[in-house]
């Protein structure tokens, strides 16, 4: 009998449907696909369901076109309505959830309830089952930017999302539909009504592109003939239209070519499984892409490249990155936004600051720009020691950073600046079979590194003791160069690992301001040292000072000596001996002159120099006097 006398299509919305076809099936007999069909299905990813299913998905791998198939007798009257959703109207879709649906959200619906959701998943209330006997086959095209929206808001990513969402051709939709309804026919033992249904409100002409043989010259930098190009184009499907658009000859005109030959040109038609191809460069791409990239002719550009402008903040940021690496470490990058309670569980809001929130937010948990790279940075080490918290990780990310001054109005832009912030956790060398899997990596491993990469750059650091939240208490230090404070290094606050999901284990954790770093780095201006002809000495010196006086202080009086080139601690020692409010530092001090070679009483003279020069300004003595 005819379709019309069995149901009608109404599309309420033609804006977010352009077309809809559909087909009615009787006599379907449900049951496991041929093994042609289900070996195809598999080899593609896709698990079989029954034999009505397998067909609508075997179809949508052929032509790109989704399908779906409701159950007739299901259906409350015999008209199928194409609509926007009622304010938190309920939908139960197949995979069993139940989604509370917003007005913008477009729905396949009958006379009394939703019944899928349009271009994403059917309902559970017309679900094809053991008992369905007709089909309801439809084939539409839904808008792209809407099935996006949807998908997004239910979080529900299908194959049929997927490919709506790349703005599908409307012509697929009947050609997939009478593929479809044919093999059903054909593999499920039924009979179709009479006719289809094509509600086709909005119907479209196909807009020809304009190709030109000097657009394709100036893009590949070859010149071909027009013959060649669409011998190569008419083979993917591309056809020729005699038709040109009304705006034409303003296109030719501002194209035209600045030499006197004639330029070649054909209107293109897009075969109608390629809903990518809508501009010229488009039809280019496709040409060079068959031709081969790697055939395209060489010449000599026509003029000399510009001479590169220096940026030293570039430069720096590249040493600090390389040395980072060299260093062992590896480079992770995270998108600019985070979630407010990261920010604030990780102290990232400076004072007199505030977080710039996203007026419209990809990732609704994730709806602020970040002020600092610690969170996402420890979010990226959680991932990582998901599956196995025993591996040895040192990682960093260099980044902008985003933030509002307090008081700001709404027309001011957010201060930007650069920061780099890196990790490190687990055993020191886990691929060593000679050291131990128990020795870990500690304070100093990361100061090692900090030290090696702002050496790099020729910038001095101090270590001065902090108080930060963010890290556990006495186990963190403030970076400062010449006054000023540049980043902080420590081990990270449980407090914080917890909200993380991280091991509770030793977790050390840098952050470098890089915009502070340029400045300081790029005012820095250096001198020749000259090299010394003369070899050096080094003796090692046990000193017994209060537990609050810092190395800085005792490296600093040593290397105010003239003989002293340099010095650096070896060992650190509590206990024992050593009086109650007291240690042991013990620092090999390097000697050398400019002018002769030091001898034992001169090293010996200027080594007794340095302990009452200690003795004077710190009140340090020497551990093991002779």
């Amino acid at each position: 009998k005819p379709i019309e006398n069995a149901v009608k299509v109404s599309i309420k919305n033609p804006d977010l449907c352009s077309r809809y076809t559909a087909s009615v099936i009787e006599g379907v007999k449900i049951g496991p696909s041929q093994e042609w069909l289900r070996h195809r299905l598999e080899a593609s990813g896709i698990r079989s369901i029954n034999n009505v299913v397998d067909i609508t998905n075997y179809v949508m791998l052929e032509y790109g076109q989704p399908l779906h198939a409701f159950d007739l007798d299901k259906l409350s009257g015999n008209e199928v309505i194409v609509r926007i959703a009622e304010n938190k109207e309920s939908l139960v879709t197949l995979d069993g959830e139940s989604r509370t649906l917003r007005p913008e959200m477009l729905v396949i619906a009958d006379q009394n309830e939703a019944i899928g959701l349009a271009g994403i998943m059917g309902g559970r209330n017309t679900e094809i089952d053991e008992s369905t006997s007709k089909i309801f086959l439809e084939s539409a095209n839904f808008n792209g930017a809407n099935t996006r929206s949807t998908r997004t808001v239910l979080g529900l990513n299908t194959e049929a999302s997927y490919r709506f969402e790349r703005e599908l051709r409307p012509e697929l939709a009947e050609l997939a539909l009478r593929r479809a309804t044919g093999l059903m026919i054909k593999l499920c033992g039924a009979s179709a009504s009479e006719g289809i249904i094509d509600e086709y409100p909005c119907k479209k002409d196909v807009i020809p592109i304009r190709l030109t043989t000097d657009r394709l010259t100036k893009i590949l930098g070859a010149k071909f003939p027009m013959a060649k190009i669409w011998a190569i184009l008419s083979s993917l499907g591309f056809q020729e239209s005699t038709q040109s658009t009304d705006m034409s000859y303003l296109t030719e005109a501002s194209e035209a070519p600045d030499s006197g030959d004639q330029t070649d040109v054909v209107w293109v038609i897009p075969p109608i499984w390629r809903s990518d191809i809508s501009i010229e460069d488009d039809l280019i791409e496709e040409f060079a892409r068959v031709y081969g990239y790697d055939n395209l002719p060489l010449r000599k550009p026509s003029s000399v490249s510009p001479n590169r402008i220096p940026d030293d903040g570039m430069e720096i940021k590249e040493i600090l990155r390389d040395s980072l690496s060299t260093s062992g470490m590896n480079e992770t990058v995270s998108y600019a936004v985070s979630n407010l309670k990261a920010l604030e569980i990780t102290n990232s809001i400076q004072p007199n600051s505030e977080a710039v929130k996203l007026a419209n937010p990809m990732d609704a948990t994730k709806a602020w720009l970040r002020t600092s790279l610690v969170a996402n940075l420890l979010e990226t080490l959680e991932r990582n020691l998901r599956f196995n918290n025993q591996r040895a990780l040192r990682l960093f990310e260099i980044g902008h950073v985003f933030s509002f001054p307090v008081g700001a109005t709404g027309d001011s832009l957010p201060v930007e600046t650069e920061e780099i912030v890196g990790v490190a956790v687990g055993p020191r060398n886990e691929d060593s079979i000679w050291i131990s899997s128990s020795d870990q990596i500690d304070f100093y491993d990361l100061k090692g590194i900090l030290d090696f990469a702002l050496d790099s750059i020729r910038l001095e650091v101090k270590y001065q003791k902090l108080d930060h939240p963010t890290y556990r208490s006495g186990h963190v230090a403030e970076l400062i160069v010449r006054d000023k404070s540049i980043g902080e290094i420590g081990g990270l606050d449980d407090r914080v690992s917890d909200h993380f999901k991280l091991p509770r284990q030793a977790i050390f954790l840098f952050r470098l301001n890089l915009t502070e770093i340029t400045q300081l780095a790029t005012s820095d201006v250096s001198s020749f040292q000259p090299l010394s002809r003369y070899p050096s000495s080094s003796r090692d010196l046990a000193l017994l000072c209060d537990e609050e006086t810092t190395s800085d202080d005792i490296q600093q009086i040593i290397r105010n000596h003239r003989l002293v080139t340099n010095s650096f601690p070896i060992d650190n020692y509590v206990g024992g001996d050593v009086p109650i409010g007291f240690k042991s530092l013990t620092y090999r001090v390097v000697f050398r002159s400019m002018e002769m070679t030091l001898d034992t009483s001169e090293l010996e003279r200027a080594q007794q120099q340095i302990i009452r020069s200690l003795g004077h300004h710190r009140g340090i003595k020497e551990r093991f006097p002779e």
